[in-house]
């Protein structure tokens, strides 16, 4: 996994990207486009690690699984219809881009939060 960092890292960097893109969306879209964002992970991150020289398919899984660990059953309750596999994130329209004023933290925890508390009402 450490030889995969930096390639996994690039994925990570764009869903937090995209989480903070679906801010700016509509209310209605703001959690479809957060769930889709965060199942690109998975297939950016196995693409990614596929390039790095040595990185075999146990570590692989391994990663993923990883990553699947990291964020738990919080975006399983959130994303209900919206799953892994599930065509609806291809019908949805591209997540809104980041401005240029939201900074990208480190965690995932915060933009999600802040993605949560941005509804009008709940």
């Amino acid at each position: 996994m450490n030889r995969g960092s930096n390639e996994i890292n690039k994925c990570y960097t764009k869903y937090i990207d995209g989480v903070l893109g679906a801010k700016n969306a509509v209310d209605k879209r703001k959690i479809p486009h957060n769930c889709c964002e965060y199942f690109r992970i998975f297939s950016c991150s196995e693409t990614r690690m596929r390039t790095v020289k040595g990185c075999t398919e146990q570590q692989i899984d391994i990663t993923l699984d990883w990553i699947r660990s990291l964020f738990g059953n919080v975006i399983d309750l959130i994303c209900s219809d919206y799953t892994e596999g599930s065509d609806k994130c291809s019908s949805l329209e591209p997540v809104p881009k980041k401005r240029k004023n939201q900074r990208r933290p480190k965690s995932f925890m915060l933009p999600l939060v802040d993605l949560l508390a941005s509804f009008k009402e709940l």
